[in-house]
């Protein structure tokens, strides 16, 4: 190989490293990783539960609830003394309501799928200071506004973060693009 052709070779290299189309596919699989870990298992990057709910006593409105349940007081009554008829079920904590609707008592950020699906359109790598640096940005909108967004994060902040296991399958592709880039077996 002459000095030339060694060069070429070498900036040849430096294309393919920076070609993002190989950690933009692990990017998408980190990303389906994560999110079946956060809002199927409802795990935190350490195996463990989320978190637990709130046992504050709350009332939901069964109007825009993801499923029915029976509407009723503290103690259970379906009617007020004066004879009108409850208009929100009673709850003695969130935990006791996401049961009461089939969705269990742990934190599984679930409920209404809004998060997940802002959560599954923000995984990327990208090329910074010469550096591959890989991203997760949950994507705001509507139905998930920065504020909700931040409480949650904050709320929950071992669930966001890549486990022990992420950051191995992470590390064994990235040293298997790499390995593929400079064995030229592309």
């Amino acid at each position: 190989m002459t000095i030339d052709q060694a060069i070429a070779r070498i900036n040849q290299i430096e294309r393919d490293l920076l070609d993002q189309q190989e950690y933009f596919e692990l990017a998408k699989f980190i990303t389906s990783e994560t999110s079946d870990r956060i809002f199927v298992k409802g795990q935190d990057t350490s195996g463990g539960d989320i978190g637990t709910y709130s046992t504050n006593p709350l009332y939901v409105n069964p109007d825009v609830a993801p499923r029915s349940f029976a509407r009723k007081g503290k103690t259970g009554e379906t009617k007020f003394k004066n004879g009108k008829s409850h208009k929100t079920g009673y709850f003695s904590g969130y935990g006791q309501y996401k049961q009461q609707i089939g969705e269990g008592n742990r934190v599984n950020l679930r409920l209404f799928r809004n998060f997940e699906v802002a959560y599954n359109a923000g995984g990327e790598f990208s090329i910074e200071s010469g550096r591959l640096v890989y991203k997760h940005t949950i994507r705001t909108s509507s139905a998930n506004p920065v504020g909700k967004i931040e409480g949650i994060k904050d709320k929950y902040p071992n669930a966001f973060g890549l486990s022990q296991q992420e950051k191995q399958i992470v590390k064994d592709n990235m040293t298997e693009i790499i390995k593929n880039i400079l064995l030229n077996r592309k």
